[in-house]
């Protein structure tokens, strides 16, 4: 999978690290997580997913620096994009 995020550089995600990312983002939204940092190093890609958990939802920052926010409904739908994307047997 190939997650892009405004204007930030592509991240490539297997299909296991897909699945990983869409539960970490579910149970932070679902409060079953208190973690502060959302981080992961895909194997297949030159970008690490590192955001920051806030009150109104997660910061995305790129390697470079730039940041995008996210609201917890944009956290939501991510979650479910990132669970359906590892879901499909044609994606990888």
């Amino acid at each position: 999978m190939t997650l892009a995020v405004d204007n930030q550089p592509l991240r490539r995600l297997t299909r296991e690290e897909s699945l990983v990312l869409g539960r970490a983002l579910a149970a932070t939204v679902a409060g079953a997580s208190v973690e502060k940092r959302i981080y992961m190093s895909p194997i297949a890609s030159d970008q690490d997913f590192d955001a920051a958990v806030e009150r109104e939802g997660i910061v995305l920052t790129s390697d470079s620096g730039e940041k995008a926010r996210f609201d917890w409904s944009a956290v939501v739908d991510l979650a479910g994009r990132l669970t359906q994307e590892a879901s499909s047997p044609s994606k990888d």
